[in-house]
């Protein structure tokens, strides 16, 4: 399959290269998949547990979800496989 010429030569796109670029699209796919899961627990966590003005900083509650603890990591790896 040929998507691209070179502007002054006229040569095809090699397919190796073309293949590579369509695996590439979804590359790290699942990491910003994880990450934006990260974000949605600390809001929760936030509108939940977070107590202005108490103890604990935004910045600690975000600490704690990304360090985890086991049971909240476990609950989260179960959810994920449940979609698989």
């Amino acid at each position: 399959m040929s998507i691209a010429k070179h502007y002054e030569t006229g040569e095809t796109l090699p397919e190796e290269v073309y293949l590579k670029l369509l695996a590439a699209r979804t590359f790290r796919a699942g990491s910003l998949s994880l990450r934006q899961i990260r974000f949605a627990i600390v809001d929760l966590k936030l509108h939940t547990e977070y107590i202005p003005g108490g103890s604990e900083s935004i910045y600690d509650v975000d600490h704690r979800v990304k360090n985890g603890h086991a049971y909240e990591r476990d609950i989260l790896y179960y959810k994920l496989t449940d979609l698989q």
